[in-house]
């Protein structure tokens, strides 16, 4: 288990996330060379919308293949983990076609093909970016330190999809396709690192590679022998969203605040090009204020955690060790910790932001256009708080399974994020600026009884749970 691997995932994966909205500043330009119309219908969209909804349909599965056979499985093929003791090279699976996927949307001839190859690209980085939370929590040892990587982690992913039109307003400037060939560079320098850095961080699979034997084959009887296993691994990260009502409110309270940024980058466009005259590529350099947020939001986090939740459910090595992860006595009932930061961010920050956005910016004059920016800071604040607040809940309440209810997550997460934006033009156009955005801040409002219940009751419900309580048995 070397941090060599943990580090390749953080230089690896949030790379990918620029790919998925740096074409948002690009749309004119895109709509210009296909052809495409966006009067009425963000038309445009559909190259994000194809990209998120892969990312968050691919992690359903090989997230949950991740808890069972390893980590390295979803990133590289290992010759050696299927025929032992042949030393044959590595082979990339996501990564490499993740950048497979880029070349042709550099390419692309129509809008079509833009649309189909980026939904590829989307799903193999989708096993990328979500697996990310599981290989943390198997590389370190205490909570404090599985909780800083994660949070360092969520700030370059969330950051990653917030800084990708400020990437595509700079590289557009030398025509939208450079967006795609800049990210190329980057993500073939990063290769090396993957194929050569990556190592295997689940315990049980490391322990079952070492007592394997020397043998070289495996029989068709074997492995129809593990069908079951097989099928059961693959309906984990659905069965958990739509049996387990934890899982069910917490991915729509984080998917919602994570598609919140892809709806604030459509909707700045509309808000500052109308009200304020900016340019396109002006208004995704506006991104940076959420960025700041976000910066702001993970070191709050990473403080609060060691001030607040770490002393509190700190116990010894070997306490640690004689417990499976998941239902530990001394931490049991302090698990709810986790929300205490993320339940009050989501209403002062999250729609608070949104309140903040909605009445400075709705008519010229109203205010000078940092306010609004003010609001999208709050917004990305509180996004990289309810985001690592909900992975860290699962993570605890889950344990051996958490890559599969984080899988469930990032479903959810990347729906919102493909579909929540197709509304963002009718709705700001038809409701205008001020309403489509307080709309959208009591809906935050809404999604937080849930977390808030858990506070109250979450011994309760989490005794009640089927899934846990399975584990527990184990």
């Amino acid at each position: 288990m070397s941090v060599q691997a943990g580090n390749t995932d953080f230089v690896a994966s949030p790379n990918n996330p620029f790919n998925a909205s740096a074409p948002i500043t690009a749309f004119p330009g895109i709509s210009h060379d296909f052809d495409v119309s966006d009067d009425d219908f963000e038309t445009p969209f559909f190259v994000v919308t194809s990209w998120n909804l892969a990312a968050g349909l691919f992690p359903m599965v090989t997230l949950s293949l991740m808890d069972t056979y390893g980590t390295c499985l979803m990133y590289i093929v290992r010759i050696d983990s299927v025929y032992p003791m042949h030393r044959l090279r590595d082979s990339q699976i996501s990564y490499c076609l993740f950048i497979i996927f880029v070349l042709p949307q550099a390419l692309a001839q129509n809008f079509a093909t833009l649309v189909v190859v980026r939904f590829f690209a989307g799903g193999f980085a989708g096993t990328l970016q979500n697996g990310v939370e599981a290989v943390v929590a198997n590389l370190f040892e205490t909570r404090c330190e599985q909780m800083l990587g994660v949070t360092l982690y969520i700030l370059a992913y969330v950051g990653g999809v917030t800084l990708g039109p400020v990437q595509g307003a700079f590289a557009q400037l030398l025509g939208w396709r450079w967006i795609f060939w800049l990210q190329l560079i980057v993500y073939g320098a990063a290769l090396p690192l993957v194929v050569f850095g990556l190592e295997e961080t689940r315990g049980p699979i490391i322990r079952t590679k070492l007592e394997k034997t020397a043998s070289h084959s495996r029989s068709v009887s074997k492995i129809l022998e593990l069908a079951p296993e097989i099928t059961e691994t693959l309906l984990r990260s659905g069965r958990l969203l739509v049996t387990e009502f934890i899982v069910f409110c917490f991915m729509l309270w984080s998917a919602f605040s994570y598609g919140l940024i892809f709806v604030s980058t459509e909707s700045m466009t509309i808000v500052y090009s109308t009200v304020f005259g900016f340019e396109t590529y002006q208004t995704g350099l506006l991104q940076v204020a959420m960025f700041i947020g976000e910066l702001l939001g993970a070191a709050v986090y990473i403080a609060f955690q060691r001030n607040s939740v770490m002393p509190s459910q700190h116990i010894n090595k070997k306490a640690l060790e004689s417990t499976d992860g998941l239902s530990r006595p001394q931490r049991n009932n302090t698990i709810e910790k986790e929300l205490y930061l993320s339940v009050p961010a989501t209403i002062i920050g999250l729609s608070g932001g949104l309140f903040i956005y909605a009445w400075t910016g709705y008519k010229e004059g109203a205010a000078p256009w940092i306010a609004p920016a003010i609001g999208l800071a709050l917004q990305g604040f509180a996004v990289v708080i309810i985001i690592t607040g909900a992975t860290s809940y699962l993570t605890e309440c889950y344990g051996v399974y958490a890559a599969s209810a984080i899988g469930a997550l990032g479903v959810g997460e990347n729906v919102f994020a493909a579909f929540l934006p197709l509304l963002s033009l009718p709705m700001y156009r038809n409701l205008g600026f001020q309403w489509a955005s307080s709309l959208l801040a009591c809906v935050g409002l809404i999604l937080v009884v849930p977390p808030l219940a858990l506070i109250w009751k979450g011994p309760t419900a989490r005794g009640r749970s089927r899934a846990i309580q399975e584990l527990r048995r184990q």
